[in-house]
């Protein structure tokens, strides 16, 4: 995993916690501060050319990148998260799990 990538985004998680519920902001925030790349300034396909010649960092492995360090930094974990797991408990006893 790229490391300045994994120091990027960790930056922006907790410079900015409005980053850590979404990818897309996530990933338009690496292009700009760190990438040199106006995406709102370009087309979809010239982004998506970037992208495909590997010259700026694909969405999925900023996601990656993000889930990795939310993993091991629980304090850069957003309110999507937390209310994804509330209900963790519930839906395992729904699904049957742990009944053996």
């Amino acid at each position: 995993m790229n490391k300045t990538l994994q120091g990027y985004v960790l930056n922006a998680l907790i410079k900015h916690p409005k980053l850590r519920d979404s990818d897309t902001q996530l990933s338009a925030y690496i292009w700009l501060q760190y990438e040199n790349t106006d995406c709102m300034a370009i087309t979809a396909s010239t982004l998506l050319n970037l992208i495909d010649d590997k010259q700026i960092s694909s969405i999925d492995t900023i996601s990656r990148v993000r889930r990795k360090i939310q993993s091991e930094f629980p304090a850069t974990r957003g309110n999507i998260y937390e209310k994804r797991h509330q209900h963790q408990e519930q839906v395992k006893e729904d699904l049957g799990y742990g009944k053996f």
